[in-house]
């Protein structure tokens, strides 16, 4: 069975954004993604000799593809194509490594002296080694088929230090020795560095030419090397590295030999700055992060300097509200919401006057209505920063109480968030614990009496039990 997604039906170009998928099936007709089917008037053995060309670029076109089926189609233009091979193994096959169009192919695997295995492993080789973003299993896939399919001694993958300019070992196969792992070459020195400096493979069969480099000749006599090939590794006009090639009898390759070789440098840079760029987006991300974090937790140390006494208090609620989600079954993904909201828990303190907030007494009927303003002028702030989105209900929701008391909205039971019950109960611990102008901290003995006196009403009964365990 051959299936191919999002065919084009026609060549103009209003067709392309009409796409519809299509299905060719050889026992049977029937829709699909909104397309149709077609049933090939061939036999299975037939079907599958015809795929052997077409998964290996055998066919100019797509036409030549369906001509070669026994169905006269014209369709130009595919997503992927599954092929199930004699036993029912699937094989998806994707473009990214087919060459466009198909006859650019290297001769090399459309030679008849290849097996149907051997040309699949080389198509599952290509497609290995253009799918994964994992670089160390990348070129692990590319020097093991560099070595079995190209009938090597040895092979390795240079990788380019762009800081330094210079060319280091990777990976490699098949070395007896460990002078290759050793390899720091310069561009334009040795035959890797002019390789990745002039963009062209470099071929060393002559004993005189090894003495041009000094570690090149100390590899060679060690391993006993007879020929040597070095294939620039260039992706989107940059250098990524050098694939070098080295075998242990004289070796007069054909020109499909090369292109295959060098069919395979061009998939593998390819790979490599697929890598590169995933590992420099993941490294953005947690710079980001990070600078997130930071200027939160900056935040934070301003409102503990604009009120002294209550300095110390933000990481403390903070490392505690962390332990207490633990404790209680939060799931990990949700810590990074609980940290951020325990953090800028008071934000919107930044709101009140300091006359208010930072009264030394108790505050009259008004100044506690301007006080209890707080937790909406946090959701004001920081409602409009999307990826704090997810950490407003400590922030808005902190003061809210079980038994629907509390403010800004009067919530009720478990219309609290939980992230907000479970901080409601730590903020309330290291609060009576602490020093005030107006009183000094209560010992541990009564704040715990205090909370339990407090749940079912203020607390969460689940959330007290669960903080009064983690307080032991």
């Amino acid at each position: 069975m051959i299936i191919a997604g999002g065919g084009l039906a026609g060549l103009a170009a209003a067709a392309a954004l009409g796409r519809a998928g299509f299905e060719v099936d050889l026992h049977e007709s029937r829709p699909f993604l909104g397309g149709r089917a077609t049933s090939f008037p061939v036999s299975d053995s037939e079907l599958v000799d015809n795929c052997q060309h077409v998964l290996l670029g055998c066919c100019t076109n797509l036409v030549d593809f369906y001509r070669r089926i026994g169905v006269e189609e014209k369709i130009r233009w595919f997503d992927r194509l599954v092929f199930v091979e004699p036993g029912g193994r699937q094989s998806v096959i994707s473009p990214s490594w087919l060459p466009a169009p198909f006859h650019t192919a290297p001769a090399f695997l459309r030679a008849d002296s290849l097996s149907f295995a051997d040309k699949m492993a080389i198509a599952r080789a290509l497609l290995a080694i253009t799918a994964s973003l994992d670089l160390r299993m990348t070129l692990n896939v590319l020097l093991e088929q560099v070595t079995r399919q190209l009938n090597v001694d040895a092979t390795c993958i240079l990788l380019l230090n762009p800081h330094m300019q210079t060319l280091e070992y990777s990976a490699g196969r098949g070395f007896q020795t460990s002078v290759a792992q050793t390899t720091r070459i310069r561009l334009g020195e040795s035959f890797a560095g002019r390789a990745a400096l002039e963009r062209h493979t470099i071929q060393v069969v002559e004993p005189a030419q090894i003495h041009q480099s000094p570690h090149f000749a100390a590899l060679w006599a060690g391993e006993g090397f007879a020929a040597y090939f070095g294939v620039p590794l260039i992706a989107k006009g940059e250098v990524k590295g050098v694939l070098e090639v080295f075998h242990r009898s004289p070796l007069a390759p054909e020109p499909d030999w090369l292109s295959f070789l060098e069919t395979l440098g061009g998939q593998a840079a390819i790979a490599i700055d697929n890598a590169q760029l995933f590992d420099n987006l993941q490294r953005s991300n947690v710079d980001l992060t990070l600078a997130y974090d930071a200027t939160i937790e900056g935040w934070s140390r301003a409102l503990d300097l604009r009120d002294k006494e209550t300095e110390g208090h933000t990481l403390r609620v903070t490392e505690m509200t962390e332990r207490l989600a633990k404790a209680v079954g939060l799931p990990v993904d949700e810590f990074v919401h609980i940290r951020r909201g325990a953090l800028l828990h008071d934000i919107g303190k930044m709101g009140v006057p300091d006359a208010i907030l930072l009264k030394p007494g108790p505050l009259t009927d008004e100044e506690w209505v301007v006080m209890k303003k707080h937790p909406v002028y946090a959701h004001e702030m920081l409602a409009p920063i999307a990826y704090l989105k997810p950490a407003l209900d400590i922030p808005y929701c902190h003061h809210e109480k079980w038994d629907g008391t509390g403010y800004p909205r009067g919530l009720k039971g478990e219309q609290v968030p939980l992230a907000a019950r479970l901080f409601a109960v730590v903020d309330v611990w290291d609060a009576l614990r602490s020093d005030r102008t107006y009183r000094p901290g209560w010992p541990e003995e009564k704040v715990v009496e205090h909370i339990k006196a407090a749940s079912g009403s203020h607390f969460d009964p689940k959330v007290a039990q669960a903080f009064l365990n983690v307080i032991g």
